[in-house]
């Protein structure tokens, strides 16, 4: 991803966020034989149903028969998620990477505080207790948004960025 931080701080919700957050942090990736983003593992190529009448399009279709068991579907293809504006999908990016969401006065704050501990033995020689120890480092990343499911959305692409690792 070669957005910097700041240009993530100034996302707003809709597709294009949508799609970084499906991208960079839920694995989704581009199919030539779908034609679009699809999940990570995601059958491919496409196997069609036999036509069947759509009561809502008043027409006959096909679709595939091959879904994947919690991914959303417009028409006959993978949708990605509205994680931008829907908390439902947002929470699934909150959960994968352990975001914590907290309500404040004017928006939502989502971040992660994660303390790398690992006491060493200094002088004091004392580990289990902690005494005389000291740890590596934290990893604070945070985001503040006026909703929610864009406060998650920012700070997971945040955590992506400085942590490449943590979406895996």
């Amino acid at each position: 991803m070669n957005l910097t931080r700041e240009q993530i701080a100034e996302l707003e919700a809709g597709r294009e966020t949508d799609a970084l957050v499906a991208t960079e942090v839920m694995g989704w990736i581009y199919s030539d034989t779908w034609g679009q983003l699809v999940p990570s593992g995601h059958a491919d190529p496409p196997i069609w149903s036999d036509w069947e009448w759509d009561i809502e399009e008043l027409t006959y279709v096909k679709h595939p028969i091959n879904m994947m068991s919690g991914v959303s579907y417009r028409g006959d293809k993978p949708y990605i998620p509205d994680y931008s504006i829907n908390i439902s999908a947002s929470w699934k990016v909150a959960e994968k990477l352990k975001l914590s969401v907290l309500p404040l006065e004017t928006g939502y704050f989502a971040g992660i505080y994660d303390l790398e501990i690992e006491y060493f033995d200094d002088d004091m020689g004392i580990i289990d207790g902690h005494f005389g120890g000291g740890y590596a480092g934290m990893r604070r990343i945070y985001s503040i948004a006026d909703t929610a499911p864009l406060a998650i959305c920012r700070a997971a692409l945040l955590a992506v960025r400085d942590y490449p690792e943590i979406s895996e």
